[in-house]
């Protein structure tokens, strides 16, 4: 007996691929507007469904391409990183300049860059930090490592930090000068520390040669620290001093670090922590639990001060691993030196790094107080700390700046976190974890006690993830209004993830094609990606225009003869021709006689739908018994030949002009189909690579 039909009306595709462990859930509202399957198709934003855009061909490279926009001129330039090279075309795709590099092979896929006002800075592993310039009236570029300011009197605007030894002391055989004895008590040094730069009690030395752990001889970059000695009129008032504590005179102010007291000497001997000066008749020196009157105070030789410091970034210690641009300063972070570590520039000061407490425009020091390891810092309307153990926000208003002291570490997200970058977007950023298929958005909740949250955008869709490698998003195109996220998985597939705000999810399709997508850039209009086709790299653009990968437009009968022996597919005055094995040269076969031709790598698209939902018909158990696909109706636009099932629709039909390109339809085609199954399918495949959109698909489903 048969029983009520269900009717299935699907107008909203947006919600992408869904997995097969997921598709009974049709209690979810999402699975109204997913798919069983689908490759190389993406949704308008309508949430009709159709065959994704070629990609055009724009230059060879094999290097790692962004876009930099440095001048108000509003010039954009490609930037290429290579191995061992850093190539700089215009907006033409013409090199300007090759610049040669110090990042390898084996680093170019963990470079992390960023942009400040004509500057590039640039990370990776075991690399100092390169600074990429271009001059704005010359437009010549250069890159130089890393280096801190300098002040007028030769010191570094950096940061320091104590790296163990803390119990170590350092001393200096003079305070000015070079050919410096400075002696550790402890192994401090390593040959590798020539040219570091350590702080005596505050002021600079740089070490110039190193002849043991614990010995090297420096030049005073500053007049170092002296050593006083007071002379106390009483014995008695010395006992509450103890070596080792801060001591300060009660007039002058000068501060001291006590290395040495003799009682029956009456005198206290200490290094001079902040600015000498000449003791005032009436100064007592105070420490923690004594104070006591001067009588006399003179200079003498330097002595062993445990309040020293090290440089915190050098060739030595380790440079940054990542980098970013947020609130006019230079975020670094990523240090191996010290993985919880994050560092900010002076604003708009890129090449400052020294803190000064007082100044809220000073440079920042601050570490995560948790076993983590800080991956990168996203700016935006506060900051996120990325680590590989979860993700912390960092509040930044007007009443509360970032500025020396006010940086606060607020976990917002716990679970191991990839090093993938993250991407910055409206809402807050976007990020990877450890597994390498769920990506996780930070989102504002305009709530001030928990002002961010966390929300998977993968789940139900973890299948078609694959050790993602890089990501990016836009905020939609002129040829495609959709916000997109664009995600490169380790086996060259892309993903494309499309934002449906009505809903609030983001509904993913995968991409697959000829070439393997390696990168993926998308700073300015439409995703850039890195394409390697059996060993030919290119940089390719999304384009609405072709109906292949990587392609190009035959120009004189030659494309570029680096597909010198591929076969590639042929599209000519509005005819798809087929195959053609590139000559020498890049000589395209079999073109004479056409206007317009075009070659590229053919990519096929297929779909096949979720027959779930149970909207339109009375529950008469029909998920308990086979059921049978009556009746399907499929509603395109401007659309040529597809399969449905198995037939064609959409092609050639008596009275068309056969030698006119095939002409796009906009129509409505019915099919029945035979068989009953639990879970009845209807694929569509793609039979003649043109044009396909799907606006509704109608499918009547019985027992």
């Amino acid at each position: 007996m048969s029983l009520n039909t269900m009717v299935i009306r699907q107008r909203d595709f947006s919600a992408g691929e869904i997995d097969l462990d997921s598709i009974r859930r049709d209690d979810l509202d999402i699975f109204k507007y997913g798919v069983r399957y689908a490759r190389n198709l993406q949704t308008a934003p309508s949430g009709a469904i159709q065959r994704r855009f070629g990609r055009s061909m724009r230059f060879a490279e094999s290097g790692r391409t962004d876009q930099f926009q440095p001048f108000h001129d509003g010039l954009k330039y490609f930037l290429s990183f290579g191995s061992g090279y850093l190539t700089i075309r215009d907006e033409s795709y013409t090199i300007l300049q090759v610049v040669s590099a110090p990042w390898t092979e084996a680093i170019v896929p963990q470079l992390v860059w960023d942009f400040y006002e004509n500057r590039i800075f640039v990370c990776g592993p075991g690399m100092r930090t390169q600074v990429v310039t271009v001059d704005e009236n010359s437009r010549v570029w250069s890159i130089a490592d890393f280096q801190f300011d300098r002040k007028l009197s030769g010191t570094y605007q950096a940061p320091f930090y104590r790296f163990g030894n803390k119990g170590a002391t350092m001393q200096v055989s003079a305070t000015s000068g070079s050919g410096i004895t400075v002696t550790f008590s402890a192994n401090v040094l390593n040959a590798a520390h020539v040219g570091t730069i350590f702080e005596y009690a505050g002021r600079q030395v740089q070490i110039d040669s190193v002849s043991s752990p614990t010995t090297a001889t420096a030049t005073a970059l500053e007049r170092l620290a002296p050593t006083i000695q007071y002379g106390l009129l009483d014995s008695t008032e010395i006992e509450g001093f103890t070596i080792g504590e801060i001591a300060e005179t009660s007039v002058s102010g000068v501060q001291i670090e006590i290395i040495d007291i003799d009682i029956p000497g009456k005198t206290i001997t200490g290094v001079v922590l902040n600015q000498y000066r000449q003791r005032d008749p009436d100064d007592r020196l105070v420490g923690p639990n004594a104070d006591a009157n001067t009588e006399s105070m003179s200079i003498v030789t330097p002595g062993a001060t445990t309040q020293w410091t090290e440089i915190f970034m050098s060739d030595y210690r380790g440079w940054p691993q990542s980098v970013s641009v947020d609130d006019n300063r230079i975020i670094f972070c990523d240090f191996p030196q010290f993985k919880a570590a994050i560092i900010w520039s002076a604003i708009d000061d890129p090449m400052n790094y020294l803190i000064e407490a007082s100044s809220a425009t000073s440079a920042i020091f601050e570490y995560l107080q948790a076993d983590c390891r800080v991956f990168h810092v996203v700016g935006g309307y506060d900051e996120f700390a990325i680590t590989d153990r979860g993700v912390f926000y960092i509040p930044v208003s007007g009443d509360n700046p970032l500025k020396p002291g006010s940086v606060e570490f607020n976990l917002l997200y716990t679970g191991r976190v990839s090093p993938v970058r993250p991407v910055q977007v409206t809402e807050g950023a976007l990020f990877v974890d450890e597994t390498g298929t769920g990506i996780y958005a930070i989102n504002a909740t305009g709530a001030q006690a928990r002002p961010y949250q966390v929300t998977e955008l993968t789940e139900g869709y973890r299948h078609l993830f694959n050790g993602i490698v890089a990501m990016g998003s836009n905020a939609g195109t002129p040829q495609n209004a959709n916000r997109q996220v664009y995600v490169v998985n380790a086996d060259g597939t892309l993903v494309l993830g499309q934002y449906n705000v009505q809903r609030q999810y983001i509904g993913w399709l995968k991409h697959t094609g000829a070439g393997a997508v390696k990168d993926v850039s998308t700073r300015f209009d439409e995703a850039k990606f890195l394409t390697n086709y059996g060993g030919v790299v290119v940089i390719e653009e999304n384009d609405s225009s072709v109906k292949s990968d990587c392609a190009q437009s035959v120009i004189g009968g030659v494309i570029d003869d680096i597909f010198a022996g591929k076969t590639m597919q042929v599209w000519a005055d509005g005819f798809y021709l087929g195959d053609a094995v590139i000559g020498a040269g890049g000589s395209v076969p079999g073109i004479s006689g056409f206007a317009s031709v075009v070659v590229g790598f053919l990519y096929s698209w297929s779909l096949s739908p979720l027959f779930l939902q149970t909207d339109g018909g009375n529950d008469l158990k029909q998920n308990l018994r086979r059921r049978r696909i009556v009746r399907v109706a499929a509603r395109v636009q401007n659309t040529q030949e597809f399969q449905m099932g198995t037939r064609l629709f959409a092609g050639y039909v008596g009275g068309d002009d056969f030698a006119a390109p095939m002409p796009l339809r906009s129509e409505t085609f019915t099919h029945r189909v035979l068989g009953r199954d639990f879970d009845p399918q209807l694929p569509l495949l793609q039979t003649f690579p043109g044009e396909f959109k799907l606006l509704e698909l109608t499918t009547e489903i019985t027992v």
